[in-house]
């Protein structure tokens, strides 16, 4: 048992390794192309914060630290107009 205990927990260091890789890559190219173009540091940022995990993950991150609350009063917009857009597909979809 110790010995696939041992063998499963190498392979979750190396995949989490590889996303650790995957996850520093990235922004290293969203951060150089982000300082060379605004349109895409914004989108970028539209695209992330749609993604409700994302959006709630910033969200809690706002206010457990001392966030500015200027930032944490965009957040808690941005919040809002994201539930106010899901419930427009949903009653579409109906």
């Amino acid at each position: 048992m110790p010995k696939t205990t041992n063998k499963l927990q190498k392979i979750l260091e190396d995949i989490l390794s590889k996303i650790d890789y995957l996850g520093r890559t990235q922004m290293m190219i969203v951060e150089k192309l982000s300082s060379l173009d605004e349109d895409f540091r914004l989108e970028f940022i539209a695209h992330a914060l749609a993604t409700d995990e994302i959006r709630d993950g910033f969200t809690k991150f706002l206010d457990e630290t001392n966030a500015p609350d200027a930032m944490k009063l965009m957040m808690m917009e941005m919040n809002e107009i994201a539930i106010k857009i899901k419930k427009a597909v949903m009653q579409e979809e109906e």
